[in-house]
């Protein structure tokens, strides 16, 4: 009863706002949870699952098991797309949310392989899916969910709002790592304190579901499912109609996600094992580009609003030339140096620091 109320009170721009900010939390916390997986992956769960074959073969099996995320999220994606068309955008997102946060915080409690053996890993490629589940139904869910909000010529801006909540979750899985890393020793870090991240996701989740629970169905479909044009089976509808236009569409996004994920996971485990790099990342410098991966997310927004959609954007990291220039020639230094090239280029990335530069 009070929710409607605060609805029917609010005004359509006051509403639209609260949209935009939902789905930029929500997509956050979702990234959140998938990101610590990542940074697990490649910093604890090879000797914690993996602890019986080679160190090299227990890094890949990690990997492997993160790998099985990215499995799962087109299926997710399919299906949460199906329901979204079916039964509305809201309570998919609801549900998707939901899924990852109880993937999340079951990943905490789940024991290890010198506790229950083969179990463990085998639970944890299954909870992983569960995630993959979540954040494939979430992402296209939540830009659907804040464009179909947007009023006329904005619909490039809000649809920015769950685009940052990729940086900022990256971000939040990297900064509360670090905190909990730095507050314990390596060896209490080791034995339990990576449990500590996941557990967290039930709290951000419950704050995140709260705030979605308030808002109002997208006016899009409700306007759909008056007029009794829901589509039986949606999905296949898209995959029928426009296979050329989803091809492309998953096409454009491999290759900066397979860089992303690289520089943000992968490196993560070669800096620590390989270049030496202290795992204990400054806090300084990483929390100081929030700001900037958040700023640069809001300059690409406007154009898609005034120049249209079909501009490519091209994105070059933006610490190349500083990640250049840290390397010193001294043959002394190169060690040293290698191991700060290394951070500032893992920085960067995980602040999701990038110069997004538009062309014709």
């Amino acid at each position: 009863m009070t929710t409607s109320a605060s609805r029917s009170a609010a005004s359509p721009q006051e509403h639209t706002r609260r949209v935009a900010a939902a789905t930029f939390v929500g997509t956050a916390i979702e990234w959140y949870d998938f990101n610590i997986y990542g940074a697990a992956a490649a910093l604890i769960f090879a000797p914690q699952f993996f602890p019986n074959i080679n160190p090299v073969a227990a890094t890949l099996a990690a990997f492997g098991t993160f790998a099985v995320g990215f499995l799962a999220r087109p299926i997710g994606g399919i299906v949460f797309g199906h329901f979204g068309d079916r039964l509305g955008r809201k309570q998919t997102l609801v549900v998707s949310l939901m899924l990852m946060g109880i993937g999340t915080f079951l990943i905490a409690l789940l024991p290890t392989y010198a506790q229950i053996g083969i179990a463990a890993p085998i639970l944890l490629v299954v909870l992983r899916f569960v995630q993959g589940l979540g954040v494939g139904g979430e992402w296209g869910g939540a830009v659907l969910m804040a464009m179909e909000h947007a009023p006329e010529g904005q619909r490039g801006y809000y649809s920015s709002f769950p685009q940052m909540g990729l940086p900022a979750g990256t971000l939040l899985s990297n900064l509360v790592f670090l905190g909990v890393s730095l507050s314990l020793g390596p060896e209490q870090f080791a034995a339990w304190g990576w449990r500590i991240p996941f557990v967290l996701s039930a709290v951000l989740v419950v704050v995140a579901l709260v705030v979605r629970l308030r808002l109002a169905e997208s006016p899009e479909f409700a306007r759909t499912r008056q007029r009794g044009r829901v589509r039986r089976l949606p999905a296949l509808d898209v995959l029928r109609n426009s296979p050329g236009t989803v091809i492309l569409g998953m096409g454009i996004t491999l290759a900066p996600s397979a860089l992303g994920y690289l520089l943000s996971v992968y490196l993560l485990s070669y800096g620590t094992g390989t270049a030496h790099v202290p795992q204990r990342l400054s806090p300084r410098r990483t929390a100081s580009n929030v700001q900037t991966c958040i700023d640069g997310r809001l300059r690409a927004r406007g154009g898609f609003d005034h120049r249209g959609r079909r501009r490519r954007p091209q994105v070059r990291p933006a610490g190349r030339r500083e990640t250049g220039r840290s390397v010193p020639s001294d043959e002394r230094d190169r060690q040293a140096g290698r191991q700060e090239a290394l951070l500032g280029l893992i920085e960067r990335r995980q602040s999701g620091r990038y110069d997004l530069r538009t062309v014709q």
